[in-house]
């Protein structure tokens, strides 16, 4: 069932039946309940995720309160960058009503992304792309900001 949603997510479009089958395979399918924080801000990170219904909301602590970053719908991955560097969770990521995401947890992800097999290297272009789509997107909040928009 998940290797079928993650066929229509745009992150994964270049996967055969068969890789995103394997992908699937090393992924736990869960809902969540609104409300419900999936990552918490400087917490050491164990997984990273796939929205695949609902919204996520990225939220990070300043001196004026909580600054929501971005909401992110399916397709999008999140929790990604401290895995990569290993270092701890720069944001809360929190539900916004019910939905359904996809875990990959840290071992799974250490084994797919070290790995040599084609796979390995489209998990990576995904990583990529989804990197880059974050990389914009933040670019436009501080242009917003810097421009007082």
């Amino acid at each position: 069932m998940l290797d079928q949603l993650l066929e229509n997510d745009w992150l994964f479009d270049d996967f055969s039946a068969r890789e995103l089958e394997q992908l699937a395979g090393a992924m736990v399918e869960r809902h969540v309940y609104s409300g419900e924080v999936l990552v918490l801000e400087e917490e050491r990170p164990d997984r990273l995720f796939v929205v695949i219904e609902g919204a996520v909301e990225v939220s990070r602590q300043s001196d004026q309160g909580d600054r929501v970053l971005a909401v992110l719908g399916p397709g999008s991955m999140f929790g990604l960058v401290a895995l990569l560097d290993r270092g701890r969770r720069a944001a809360t990521c929190v539900a916004r009503g019910p939905g359904k995401v996809a875990e990959l947890p840290r071992d799974s992800f250490d084994l797919l992304y070290q790995s040599n097999a084609p796979l390995a290297d489209k998990f990576q272009y995904a990583i990529a792309r989804q990197l880059a789509r974050d990389v914009k997107q933040m670019t436009r909040v501080l242009l917003a900001e810097t421009l007082g928009q």
